[in-house]
């Protein structure tokens, strides 16, 4: 064991690695930069805590409901973490979350008190303070069952729905005095421009919607990703003309454009933290399991890295 292991937490309704269910899987391609630059297979593990998204095809609201919750799979990350050190000897980790696998580490690092156990945290766009997507405005369509159904009463806009759910100023703390606990190292990275669950614009494909919380309340979610005293990297995607505006590079495909996208300045900077945090140029940000978990095998010869998934529906 040269480094320490690092664990890839995908974001809400998302996998590791693509599925024939879901294109996107970005988790991958970070691991595989890692793989790249050094790490051996046995430091890279990836947790598919929502399984491979195919029973979505029968019913879309599962994607907003109690199964796909922070709360819901923080024992499955506290096993998995468990089996990682037991296998690999070490005493700690780096964790690199996207979306709501950040948030996800972030509460199993509070209710465990876990902040001496991770080494780094990486939080790639997460929802740090709420998604836009939940509000009762009719403008919302996410609140549709054919698009998720995230209407403010569903599980995952209970949690997320507002910087004001008990979920999240327990999380955040007061004044958001737990955004960075402890002796863990965090760096945010964020999209300052276009992202779906974020900002009121226009997010490749995808149509925006009004910047109002669960609560019915007019709010700004800009920073929602940033965490109080994380260093923090602002990505701009519109900077990228030559991308095909049909993608929606703000949100969903973020990951694997930080790792794999020559033309992004800060490509695999995420990556590049754990190993030597103080090369990067950041600033502070201001804002007031057991034989069945396996790591992710990366490669030359492998089209993509396999993780083994379990369902974690209740």
């Amino acid at each position: 064991m040269t480094h320490t292991p690092v664990i890839f937490l995908h974001g809400n309704n998302d996998t590791p690695f693509p599925t024939a269910c879901n294109p996107y899987g970005s988790m991958q391609a970070l691991a595989q930069y890692l793989a790249d630059n050094g790490y051996a297979t046995s430091e890279l593990w990836g947790l598919g805590y929502q399984g491979d998204q195919c029973d979505l095809g029968a019913d879309q609201t599962r994607r907003s409901r109690i199964a796909h919750t922070n709360a819901a799979n923080v024992p499955d990350l506290r096993r998995f973490v468990r089996a990682v050190l037991a296998f690999t000897g070490a005493k700690q980790v780096d964790i690199v979350g996207h979306s709501l696998g950040v948030t996800l580490a972030r509460e199993w690092m509070r209710q465990d008190e876990a902040q001496s156990i991770v080494r780094r945290l990486v939080a790639i766009d997460g929802p740090n303070h709420g998604i836009i997507n939940c509000s009762p405005d009719p403008a919302n369509y996410w609140q549709a069952a054919a698009a998720g159904g995230f209407t403010p009463s569903s599980d995952i806009c209970q949690e997320l729905g507002s910087p004001d759910t008990p979920f999240l100023r327990l999380l955040n703390g007061p004044g958001g005095s737990g955004e960075t606990e402890g002796p863990t190292r965090v760096l945010v990275i964020r999209n300052a421009d276009a992202s779906f669950v974020y900002f009121p614009v226009q997010d490749g494909a995808i149509a925006p919607v009004p910047a109002i919380d669960a609560y019915g309340k007019p709010t700004d979610f800009f920073r929602s990703a940033s965490l109080r005293g994380a260093r923090e990297i602002a990505h701009r995607t519109r900077r990228l003309r030559s991308v095909p505006s049909h993608r929606a590079l703000g949100h969903l495909e973020f990951a694997a454009d930080l790792a794999g996208d020559a033309r992004v300045p800060e490509r695999g900077s995420a990556l590049v933290a754990l190993a030597r945090p103080r090369a990067l140029r950041v600033r502070r940000s201001s804002r007031t399991a057991a034989s069945r978990f396996t790591p992710i095998r990366v490669g030359a010869r492998m089209a993509r890295g396999v993780v083994t998934p379990h369902d974690s529906t209740l």
